[in-house]
Order: structure tokens, then sequence, then C-alpha cells
């Protein structure tokens, strides 16, 4: 089950900020942060029902935002990831922007902790595991 769609995405995450991911790999990476939330497929379609309006704004916003994580450390990752080029004398350092997977999953912790513990998946959060 995936919990945001490319609608909510564009105009109730972004809010005017220029998207990130194409709409066309939207579902994608929904589906891909959907599932890390719900690691035990605890949530169903029923719960979902019976969430008040704040907290399925939270699990959407929750799933939009790590949606982009994935979707950024997979471009990263694309990248020529050398740290440095030397030529005849010159040489240029790059920056190593890439996160290791501990790194990746840390912050995909904090935004579920941090978007949905005040909810009423509080629950879920503290004795289903993040």
């Amino acid at each position: 089950m995936t919990f945001a769609d490319i609608e909510f995405y564009t105009e109730d995450y972004l809010k005017g900020r220029q998207q990130t991911i194409p709409t066309e790999e939207f579902d994608y990476w929904a589906e891909k942060s959907s599932n890390r939330i719900d690691r035990k497929n605890s949530i169903d379609e029923e719960l979902i029902e019976g969430l008040d309006e704040r907290t399925l704004n939270q699990l959407k916003m929750a799933t939009c935002e790590i949606a982009d994580i994935y979707f950024k450390d997979m471009q990263t990752r694309s990248l020529d990831a050398r740290k440095s080029v030397s030529n005849q004398g010159y040489s240029v350092s790059f920056v190593d922007q890439i996160q290791s997977m501990e790194q990746i999953e840390a912050n995909i912790k904090r935004v579920i902790i941090s978007r949905l513990s005040a909810t009423q998946l509080h629950d879920f959060i503290v004795f289903g595991g993040v």
C-alpha cells in the first residue's frame, strides 16, 4: 500500500518548491518509502480509514520525505564518485557526498519518529519498531 500520491507530493509536500522526483518515477519511490515505514505490514486500509486528518497528513508527509531521501541517495550514488583527479600536476579533489547506508537509515528513522510519534500512529512507532 502506498501512502502518498504525486498530487500530494507536488501540492502539499513541496508547496511550490522544485520537484525532486520526476513524476513518472514517483510511484516507485513512494511505494519504496511506504514499505519502509510499514516494514511489518501492520498498516492496512482499515487502519488508514480510521486515522484522523492530521495523522494521515503526517503519514503522507513522511512518505514523501523518505521518497526524497531515497531518490537523492540514488542520484548521488549514480554520479561519478571519484574523490580526486590529477593530470600533469593539476589536481582537483571532490567532496564525498555519498552517505553510508547507516546514515540513510538514521535519517529515515528520524523522519518516521518526528512525523509520526505524536500522532495516532504513536503505538505503531513505539511498539512496532521503526
